[in-house]
């Protein structure tokens, strides 16, 4: 057992939270009693230690150790007589539990370091900064122990009082792996993420310019890239998960692209190509022709939320759509990924066993999860190897790549490049990575094992850190840099022990919520109909843009998926509106029963559509005579299409006019009417009426023509009528009175009455 620190000094051990910075306050000359006291005067004013470097951070027998850092005065008042003391112990820590306790000052087992001192000169004003420095030999420590990982603290003094403390951890390495008891390397197998946010949904433009900034050798991806392709990250022999949505984001800003605008595609902001986005995607291209990869549904999509939710299928269109986008040579050129399974990464790396079914049935052949998720059968004294196998309910099973939990902490609250003043922060980080696989190690030397590294999947390291990581992967003489394809394809060593299966339900921290699903599977009902009506395959029409709102990205941020969703469903919604019946207005009067109805559809849209027209009459009044058929308008023109109909009775009737796909799905484009007036007059009657007319008006005229002729003061053989002079009158003219018949006698007819001349 580690040897305990005596009490009575009363160092207060806690580890603050910018990474491992302990911090006391400033006490009377007296030593302080206890860390409640401690504590209690520590609100008003602190002192605080730092641990810049460690050079070289792994000790070796016969060097000497530098160790840098600097104190700083949080007080109100100027603070004399400071010093600097390096505790440790010759006795190793024994197992990974230790370095979490030491780390967080709950492990006493250190003691001063003899002659490692640096004394501070002078006094500290309030808010200055002083660098302090100790070097000492190497076999001052002692390290009795061999191989393995020590404790090193830094402890500021006042006058002999402890003012704060900041812990760290310095490996040693007694020279040869001989001498460490070490039969082989440790292998590990870092994936390296070119992960982003979603950068575009259904216009063909960016959501936002971010990727302006982070994709040049300064910014996040930029500098991902950088490391991962430096000497150091080709020799680390990275494996990259990358997302094909962020290569299409990337690919389109090699040209002249747009930026923003509102949901239905206007108003937005058109930017210059950008060279570093031709840079960076070329860097890509060439790191997939040399380094292992494997790439992410496309946008990353949250595959346990949709396995949660029964939304098998869009995973599949995820997956389909990450690797048509991949495969295609304006992106990785065609290349393909090392033999092996097609490899998944659930987000934090947390899966249960309907999960893994759900990526099996799609062809997902290795899985990387986190330890946590299948922890040993039987606990064990030392860290196993990281290659496992589970049962998928498909096919004869997955193999896992359990990344380690504890490192994936340490890389989860590491500084980012957001933050200021991150030297100390980094350096922990560094160091305790250092210290972590150098433990795994020490505790079975002779029992070679595997180890797998995954940072958050938006990692953004704060500068220099990650080439620092990559670096003591290469140079740790007890690391082997390895890809996790050679991993999954190595046969089982004896650092493999039985784990436990994932659980049967399980859902990760953040994951998206099923109420947001749910909107999602209606969104996609109108994506189909709309897909059917442009002719698209369903499951390709809009794809990404769905898949962007499905985004592991928007864990813990649900209000940038649900604000995405709504913008989505506007585009639909708006191109809907694009394919309608213009509304006239008007009205049509049938000449007979039945007859044509002219009504119009519009296109607006910028590629042909194909639908069927409805039409719609109360019962009763109009039979509808019209068969709906699949009509094909093409692009920013309009039809007419001639509706049959049979009226029952006469008078007005409304139509009711509305658009199906062609399979007969209501589109949610406005509806139009029109109104139908029936006379119920035949074209027969209408001819018949009119050639009727037209006698009357002849014979009308031949009569007036001859009246003509006969008037007084003619005579009938003058020739004044034009004829010849012999023609005889054929009108019989007679007196006026005979012309109209006398009024007959009402009785004339009545029995036994008799006529009188």
């Amino acid at each position: 057992m580690p040897r305990q620190r005596p009490t009575p000094r009363g160092r207060l051990r806690r580890l603050a939270a910018a990474g491992g910075i302990l911090t006391v306050a400033v006490a009377a000359p007296a030593v302080v009693g206890g860390a409640a006291a401690a504590r209690s005067t520590a609100r008003a004013q602190q002192v605080s230690i730092a641990i810049t470097s460690i050079g070289p951070q792994v000790a070796r027998p016969g060097q000497r150790i530098t160790v840098t850092g600097s104190v700083s005065n949080g007080t109100g008042r100027a603070v004399s007589g400071l010093a600097v003391q390096l505790w440790s112990s010759a006795a190793r820590f024994t197992n990974r539990s230790e370095l979490a306790q030491y780390a967080a000052g709950q492990l006493q087992i250190d003691a001063p370091v003899a002659g490692a001192v640096a004394e501070l000169a002078g006094t500290l004003q309030p808010g200055a900064t002083r660098p302090w420095t100790v070097t000492v030999p190497v076999a001052t420590f002692g390290f009795a122990s061999g191989f393995g990982v020590y404790p090193l603290a830094a402890q500021a003094n006042s006058a002999g009082s402890p003012l704060a403390d900041s812990y760290t951890f310095l490996p040693y390495w007694p020279g040869s792996a001989k001498a460490a008891g070490l039969t082989q390397k440790e292998k590990l197998a870092w994936v390296w993420p070119l992960i982003a946010q979603p950068g575009q949904a259904a216009c063909h433009s960016l959501l936002n310019n971010d990727l302006a900034t982070s994709l040049p050798g300064t910014g996040r991806l930029g500098g991902l890239l950088a490391d991962g392709t430096s000497p150091a990250g080709v020799a680390a022999n990275l494996t990259w998960a990358i997302d094909p949505s962020l290569l299409a984001s990337a690919a389109m800003m090699t040209h002249a692209y747009r930026v923003g605008g509102t949901p239905t595609c206007t108003g937005t902001v058109v930017r210059p190509a950008s060279p570093a986005a031709q840079a960076w995607l070329a860097k890509v291209r060439a790191l997939a022709q040399q380094q292992d990869f494997f790439t992410t549904p496309y946008a990353d999509v949250d595959v346990s939320a949709l396995a949660h939710a029964g939304m098998a299928s869009d995973l599949s269109r995820a997956l389909a759509k990450g690797g048509e986008v991949a495969g295609s040579s304006r992106m990785l050129g065609g290349v393909q990924r090392p033999a092996g399974a097609r490899i998944a990464w659930p987000a934090n790396g947390i899966a249960d066993y309907g999960v893994l079914g759900s990526l099996a049935a799609n062809g997902i052949g290795a899985v990387v999860l986190n330890s946590s998720m299948m922890p040993p059968v039987r606990p064990v004294q030392y860290t196993p190897s990281a290659i496992t196998t589970t049962p998928d309910g498909v096919n004869a099973g997955l193999q896992v790549a359990l990344a380690d939990d504890a490192l994936t902490q340490v890389l989860a609250g590491a500084p980012t490049a957001a933050q200021r003043g991150t030297a100390a922060a980094s350096f922990s980080t560094e160091q305790r990575f250092l210290a972590e696989t150098a433990m795994i190690a020490s505790e079975q030397p002779g029992l070679p094992r595997s180890v797998v590294v995954t940072p958050p999947r938006q990692w953004n390291p704060a500068p220099g850190l990650a080439s620092a990581l990559l670096a003591e992967t290469d140079d740790a003489p007890w690391l082997q840099p390895a890809s996790l394809s050679s991993l999954l394809a190595g046969h089982p060593g004896r650092g493999q022990v039985a784990r436990k299966q994932p659980p049967p339900q399980r859902r990760g921290a953040g994951e998206l919520h099923k109420s947001l699903l749910r909107k999602v599977k209606g969104l996609e009902a109108a994506i189909r109909v709309q897909a059917s009506m442009l002719g698209e395959p369903d499951s390709r029409y809009l794809s990404g843009a769905v898949a962007a709102i499905e985004s592991s990205a928007w864990r813990g941020d649900p209000a940038k998926a649900r604000k995405l969703l709504g913008s989505v469903a506007k585009f639909v919604a708006a191109r809907s509106r694009l394919v309608r019946v213009i509304d006239s207005g008007g009205q049509v009067t049938l000449t007979g029963k039945s007859g044509p109805v002219p009504v119009s559809i519009s296109n607006r849209l910028g590629q042909p559509v194909t639908v069927r027209l409805l039409v719609q009459a109360p019962a009763n009044r109009l039979t509808i005579l019209y068969k709906s058929t699949p009509i094909t308008i093409g692009k920013f023109e309009q039809k007419t299409v001639a509706v049959r109909v049979r009226s029952s009775v006469a008078g007005s009737t409304v139509l009711k006019l509305s658009l199906l796909a062609p399979d007969g799905s209501p589109l949610p484009s406005p509806g139009a009417q029109i109104t139908v007036d029936a006379t119920h007059f035949g074209t027969e009657a209408l001819v018949i009426i009119a050639v009727a007319c037209g006698l009357f008006v002849l014979i009308s005229a031949i009569r007036a023509v001859r009246r003509g002729r006969n008037s007084p003061g003619r005579g009938a053989n003058t020739g004044d009528s034009g004829g010849p002079a012999d023609e005889p009158d054929t009108v019989i003219r007679k007196p006026a009175h005979a012309d109209t018949p006398e009024e007959p006698d009402e009785y004339a007819s009545a029995p036994g009455r008799v006529d009188r001349s």
